[in-house]
């Protein structure tokens, strides 16, 4: 009886720990799925052809840029992408979610 209270004692405090460790997953998770977002969006406006073929009529105004600068321009970009998705942590990351990090890489 004396151990089932002391492990009902101890749940409130095994689930905290739980929900701490856990926490930096989730913000790990947010913080990437914010740059999938940012990622995306930067490919529709330097691809307005493919944004039209998606559906996204936003930049039917353009054709896609293929002179050696924008090309330079986005290469540096996506450098600064690479950077910032490898610096996001995927330690705790579902099975889904560590296959769309490693993906982006």
């Amino acid at each position: 009886m004396r151990i089932a209270i002391a492990l009902l004692a101890l749940l409130p405090s095994a689930s905290s720990l739980l929900a701490q460790a856990s926490k930096p997953a989730a913000d790990g998770l947010a913080a990437q799925n914010a740059l999938f977002d940012e990622y995306y969006e930067n490919e529709l406006r330097n691809s307005p052809e493919s944004a039209t073929a998606y559906g996204d009529y936003r930049y039917n105004d353009r054709l896609n840029d293929y002179s050696l600068a924008a090309i330079a321009r986005r290469d540096e970009t996506n450098r600064a992408f690479l950077t910032r998705i490898e610096a996001i942590p995927s330690s705790g990351f579902s099975d889904q979610d560590q296959l769309s990090h490693d993906l982006l890489i």
